[in-house]
C-alpha cells in the first residue's frame, strides 16, 4: 500500500487529477469522504429525515459534514468528548449529546423521538446496541466504526419493527471523483475536518492514542518525516 512513504509510483490509470483549487491537504481527506457518501447512500437518507450519528470522531465528522452537504438539516451527534461535540456542531450537526441520554426503548414501542436512519461511527458495541434503540418502525442502522467486541441486538425488536442493518465499508463504482468534487464545492468545512498542524512519523503513534482517548476531534496529516 505504500502508506507513510515519502513516494510512491502508480499507473497513470489509477489517478484523478485534482484541481488547482483545492489545497493537498484538503485533497487528503478524498478517501474518507468517499467512504462517506457510501455510507450515506447505503442509508437512503432523505431531505426530510431524522438522523443520529453515533461517534463524532473523523469518521462521523465526514458523516455529518456529508450529510449537511446533501441538504439533510435534522443532525442529531451524539459523542462523550466534549471537543468532538464542538467539532460535529461546527461541521454541521443541529445539536449534540452525550451517549447517557439516549433513552432505552420500551418494549414494543419506538422512543419519543426516534429517528429513520442512524449512523454508527464509534466502534463501540454498546452503541450499536443504543442506536438500534433509537430506531423508527422501518429504521435503518448503517454501521461505519469498527470495534474488536460484537454488539448484541435485540432479535424481537428486529423483527417487529422491521428494521435493517448494514454495513458500509468501501467507497461507490464511480470511485473519488465524488469526493474530490465534493471537497472543491467550498460546501464542508474543510478547516473543521483537519486538524491545523501535521505530524512527522515520530509521533504517529501519540496522535493515534490521542485518538482513541477523543482528546483529537478530526483528521490528521502525517508528513513522512522523523521529525518537524
Amino acid at each position: 500500500m505504500g502508506a507513510f512513504c515519502r513516494y510512491k509510483t502508480v499507473g497513470a490509470d489509477g489517478l484523478i487529477r485534482i484541481p488547482d483549487s483545492l489545497p493537498t491537504r484538503a485533497a487528503a481527506l478524498t478517501e474518507p469522504t468517499a467512504i462517506a457518501l457510501h455510507a450515506v447512500q447505503m442509508g437512503g437518507v432523505r431531505p426530510d429525515d431524522r438522523v443520529l450519528v453515533t461517534g463524532a470522531g473523523p469518521v462521523g465528522l465526514l458523516i455529518i459534514a456529508v450529510l449537511r452537504a446533501q441538504g439533510i438539516t435534522d443532525i442529531t451527534a451524539s459523542e462523550p468528548s466534549p471537543v468532538r461535540r464542538q467539532r460535529a456542531l461546527d461541521v454541521g450537526a443541529t445539536r449534540v449529546v452525550t451517549p447517557d441520554t439516549l433513552v432505552e426503548p420500551p418494549i414494543g414501542e419506538p422512543v419519543a423521538e426516534p429517528y429513520p436512519v442512524i449512523f454508527e461511527c464509534s466502534g463501540h458495541a454498546s452503541a450499536a446496541e443504543a442506536a438500534l434503540g433509537q430506531l423508527d418502525y422501518a429504521g435503518t442502522l448503517v454501521i461505519v466504526g469498527t470495534g474488536f467486541e460484537p454488539p448484541r441486538f435485540n432479535q424481537n425488536r428486529l423483527i417487529i419493527f422491521e428494521l435493517e442493518i448494514v454495513g458500509a465499508y468501501n467507497y461507490n463504482e464511480d470511485g473519488f471523483q465524488p469526493a474530490v468534487d465534493l471537497l472543491n464545492s467550498g460546501t464542508l468545512r474543510l478547516e473543521s475536518l483537519i486538524e491545523p498542524n501535521d505530524i512527522p512519523l515520530s509521533e504517529v503513534m501519540d496522535s493515534m492514542e490521542r485518538l482513541s482517548r477523543g482528546e483529537i476531534p478530526s483528521k490528521v496529516m502525517v508528513r513522512p518525516s522523523m521529525s518537524s
